[in-house]
């Protein structure tokens, strides 16, 4: 009967022998995944920071753009103003 508890013990040490491999196995593999995982979070981090910044020199170029425009109209604007009383002056003269 000793025997037989001592069979018993090994088969069920042996058992938790090559559970405890499969567990340490699958633990390491979690690991490699979770350092994958990082690795993803941190490109989309930065390809958030890098689109937000885009965005952000976009809207800089569009407001200069459209306060050169502002500029241009306003000159365009005392131009024709300034012929309009040179052609008077002319207009006159004659």
């Amino acid at each position: 009967a000793l025997v037989s508890i001592n069979a018993s013990l090994m088969d069920v040490n042996q058992s938790n022998m090559v559970a405890s491999e499969k567990i340490i196995a699958g633990n390491e593999h979690l690991m490699d995944l979770n350092v994958g995982v990082n690795a993803l979070l941190a490109l989309m981090k930065k390809n958030s920071e890098f689109n937000e910044e885009m965005e952000n020199k976009k809207t800089e170029q569009l407001k200069v753009i459209i306060d050169r425009q502002e500029s241009y109209f306003h000159e365009q604007y005392k131009f024709k103003k300034k012929m309009k009383q040179i052609v008077e002056v002319l207009t006159n003269e004659n």
